[in-house]
């Protein structure tokens, strides 16, 4: 049986900040982080809005923090921003207390089957399910070395790249095909 420590113990977990309305673009200021924007293991920052707001000190996300939508589906990925953000009610914010494991290795964890099922299970609410911290606290990690961690990060990582690649790739030969038909049905009617 391999060894487990609670989530709550390496991690300090709060909510995000709750917004009276919805969440426009300023162009300008704190970048706001929504559950949308969670899509991969880096959280990217091009399409982040932005708001001339001040925040609480305590809401804003420090670099390396991961974070978990909070209900729906569970989705987790790690803020690598330089510039200040802060993250919305929709999400917690996990701020892991020290270097023994990486954030990307734990929002990896966070996206695994075994996570999934735990907070499936133990999300509440009729229509829409969501989690609460004191239930996602007692989340069992697995403890794994270091060097382990970064080689099961840098694999995730591959993956999302030759994911991008493909991707890529399918939109290419679509547009050749698209460009095809078109050209073929030019002057048939």
């Amino acid at each position: 049986m391999s060894k487990t420590i609670k989530l709550g113990e390496v991690a300090e977990i709060q909510s995000g900040y709750s917004f009276r309305g919805a969440v426009g673009d300023d162009g300008a200021g704190t970048m706001v982080v929504q559950a949308r924007d969670i899509s991969a293991l880096i959280i990217g920052v091009d399409h982040l809005p932005r708001l001339q707001q001040d925040f609480p000190k305590t809401k804003l996300l420090q670099k390396g923090d991961l974070l978990l939508t909070s209900r729906g589906s569970f989705r987790a990925g790690v803020a690598r921003f330089d510039a200040p953000a802060v993250a919305s009610s929709s999400l917690f914010t996990l701020h892991l207390r020290n270097k023994t494991y990486l954030p990307e290795f734990v929002a990896l964890f966070l996206n695994s089957g075994q996570a999934q099922s735990y907070m499936t299970q133990n999300a509440k609410g009729a229509t829409i399910q969501s989690l609460s911290i004191s239930d996602l606290a007692e989340l069992s990690l697995p403890v794994v070395p270091i060097e382990r961690q970064k080689l099961l990060v840098g694999l995730q990582q591959n993956v999302e790249t030759q994911t991008a690649l493909l991707r890529s790739k399918l939109d290419v030969v679509n547009e050749i095909y698209i460009g095809a038909i078109s050209k073929s049905l030019k002057g048939v009617a």
